[in-house]
C-alpha cells in the first residue's frame, strides 16, 4: 500500500508518489535546478510543505509513528478526566463561579482535585455533593486506571480540602 498524503496545497489527498509529480509540477524540478534546491531531497520537498501550511499523514515516510508511552497515555487521559471532572462539578455546584480543576502527583499516582475557595474538608460530609462526585468514579473507572488516578477531591486557596480514595 502507498503511503498517503492529505495536502490542501496539492488539492486533496495524494499518494506520496502523484504529490511528488504535482509538487515538481508546481515549483520545478529541483533535478534541473542548480544551486542549494538541488540538493533537496524528497523528503526535504515534503517537510516543506508541511512547513507551508498542509497538513501530512504519511505512516512510515515523513512522521515518526512512535507508539505513545504509557505515561503519555496516562497524561492525555488524565486531561481528559479533570475536564469531565470539572463539568461534573460545576453541575453539582452551579452557585460556584470559577471551579477549575488541577491534578496533583501522590506518591502512589495522582489526585485530581477540584477547586474553589468555598470547597473544604466538610465538603463531601454535608449534604449530597459528596455521594453525587463518588458516582464519578464508577463511570470513568477505567479511564482512571488508566489515568493512573488514585484519589478525586476538592480544595481550596488554602489547600484544605478532602479526597475521595479510588478503590
Amino acid at each position: 500500500m502507498r503511503d498517503r498524503i492529505e495536502c490542501p496545497l496539492l488539492g486533496g489527498v495524494k499518494t506520496a508518489q502523484s504529490g511528488h509529480k504535482q509538487l515538481m509540477r508546481q515549483h520545478g524540478d529541483v533535478r534541473k535546478s542548480s544551486g542549494p534546491n538541488r540538493m533537496m531531497s524528497f523528503m526535504d520537498r515534503l517537510r516543506w510543505v508541511v512547513v507551508a501550511g498542509a497538513v501530512l499523514t504519511v505512516p512510515n515516510l515523513a512522521v515518526s509513528q512512535d507508539k505513545p508511552t504509557k505515561a503519555q497515555l496516562a497524561a492525555s487521559a488524565r486531561e481528559g478526566l479533570l475536564v469531565e471532572l470539572e463539568r461534573e462539578c460545576r453541575r453539582l455546584k452551579p452557585s460556584y463561579n470559577g471551579i477549575t480543576t488541577v491534578a496533583e502527583r501522590d506518591g502512589k499516582g495522582w489526585v485530581l482535585y477540584c477547586k474553589h475557595p468555598m470547597f473544604s474538608r466538610y465538603s463531601f460530609s454535608v449534604g449530597d455533593f459528596g455521594p453525587s462526585l463518588a458516582s464519578f468514579i464508577p463511570r470513568f473507572k477505567s479511564r482512571i486506571s488508566e489515568a493512573q488516578v488514585v484519589g478525586i477531591g476538592v480544595v481550596n486557596d488554602r489547600s484544605d480540602g478532602a479526597v475521595l480514595p479510588v478503590p
